[in-house]
């Protein structure tokens, strides 16, 4: 009998079998489906299965077949280069995302600290009684005090947070309360130039716009209710919000 071939016997023991003249008998992985068709066969012993002129016989067995391999597939040890790339590209296991009050609470801190310095360097540069006239109705923003103004709150925010954006991804409220901005795809943390110009800059500039600004402030923080808690600004920049290592807090 050659390699590859099947050993095996079909019938009752000292009953003489007639091989089929046709066996497709593929031996791959010891599992293999035979198909027979043939002439007459002679019934075993004792045996209630007729046997027909013409029949057809589909079986699954187990043979022996010498020098083939039967032991089942291995799994992988290796993955492609598109696979490992989009495992990459997976947030990491662990990451939570920060809960909207955590957001809120990093926002208020941030608000407060940086529309206190700013308004403190308003007071030394000289701009609190224009500005006051302006508070108190007595006459209209100028384009020029809200451009100084605007570079003010810009200014102060940056010198404040910068550092700790581009090293962290936080603000000083968001580390004040445990949470970081990340790359919404990979978890990591993004360069300071896209985190605070489209993250930051963009934003502030459509908000201080007269009349359209307020409602776009408004539909951006409206955002945050949604499944993925990710305001307008954050779809801009790509990035989620998310609870911080311990090590980082």
């Amino acid at each position: 009998m050659s390699t590859g071939e099947c050993q095996g016997h079909d019938g009752p023991p000292g009953s003489e079998s007639v091989s089929p003249p046709s066996v497709r008998k593929p031996c791959i992985l010891g599992k293999v489906r035979v198909e027979f068709s043939g002439g007459p066969q002679r019934p075993g012993e004792g045996g209630s299965l007729p046997w027909a002129r013409e029949m057809s016989i589909m079986a699954t067995l187990f043979c022996d077949c010498r020098g083939a391999d039967l032991s089942e597939p291995s799994e992988p040890t290796g993955t492609s280069g598109s696979d490992e790339a989009e495992r990459r590209s997976l947030p990491e296991p662990g990451r939570v995302l920060a809960s909207r009050g955590l957001r809120l609470g990093a926002f208020l801190l941030d608000q407060f600290i940086v529309g206190f310095t700013a308004a403190l360097l308003v007071f030394v540069l000289g701009m609190d009684e224009e500005l006051m006239r302006v508070v108190s109705g007595e006459e209209l923003p100028s384009g020029s005090l809200l451009v100084r103004i605007f570079i003010i709150q810009v200014g102060v925010h940056l010198a404040l947070n910068g550092y700790l954006l581009g090293s962290r991804g936080q603000t000083i409220g968001k580390m004040l309360v445990g949470i970081r901005i990340v790359d919404a795809g990979n978890g990591r943390l993004l360069p300071l130039p896209k985190l605070y110009g489209v993250r930051e800059l963009l934003p502030r500039a459509v908000f201080a716009l007269p009349t359209v600004g307020p409602l776009m402030m408004l539909a951006d923080a409206l955002f945050i209710f949604g499944d993925a808690r990710r305001c307008v600004h954050d779809y801009l920049c790509g990035t989620v919000v998310e609870e911080a290592p311990r090590r980082e807090r």
